[in-house]
């Protein structure tokens, strides 16, 4: 997914751009002062590249969705509706390595205040891994948050976590049953061939 901005130019092409447009500046004057035209003509198309160059930008920078997992962020602001946010995220994104990385949001909404262990919608460069932005719009709120978990069937309201529920489990069926009988037959019988090998 391509953003619909485009990248700023680099500071090295800048610099590149006005090397050029100075030795192109050069050529010009130095085949105007020996009256040729060719020359002329060369600093010409070396002025033109160099203001393509300096101006002309890069296409649009390639992003993909994934999620964010929070690790830790900052407080939310008491007094205003939104406040700046530093979040240490977990991403994971599709065709990305798992990486941490901290980010800071200048404008979050209170009212979507991240918390630890809540997973936002974000979008990652390809090409540079440090360009992620979390995607807000998306985020619930609170209360929207709230008003979801209170629409959840009864069976659902109160269930315990998964870990909880293992350890709450009864005991399996073998656990009464004393040494002897894994060595015991149904039907009486020595498994072994106890027995048989009396007789």
């Amino acid at each position: 997914m391509a953003n619909g901005g485009s990248r700023p130019i680099a500071p090295v092409r800048k610099l590149i751009a006005a090397v050029l447009g100075t030795v192109a500046t050069f050529v010009m004057l130095f085949g105007l002062g020996m009256m040729s035209w060719a020359i002329v003509a060369l600093g010409t198309a070396l002025l033109v590249l160099a203001i393509a160059l300096a101006t002309v930008r890069a296409g649009g920078r390639t992003w993909v969705i994934g999620e964010g997992h929070v690790h830790s962020a900052s407080e939310p602001p008491t007094q205003y509706a939104f406040g700046r946010c530093e979040l240490q995220l977990v991403i994971d994104a599709p065709g990305l390595p798992p990486r941490s990385k901290k980010i800071i949001e200048p404008r979050v909404p209170v009212s979507k205040w991240p918390s630890i262990g809540q997973t936002l919608p974000i979008r990652v460069a390809l090409d540079d891994q440090r360009h992620v932005r979390v995607l807000w719009d998306e985020v619930p709120t609170h209360a929207e948050t709230a008003a979801a978990a209170a629409d959840l069937p009864p069976e659902y309201a109160g269930t315990e976590p998964v870990d909880e529920m293992l350890i709450a489990q009864d005991a399996p069926p073998w656990a009464g049953r004393s040494a002897d009988d894994d060595f015991r037959d149904p039907l009486g019988g020595d498994p072994l061939g106890g027995d048989s090998l009396r007789d």
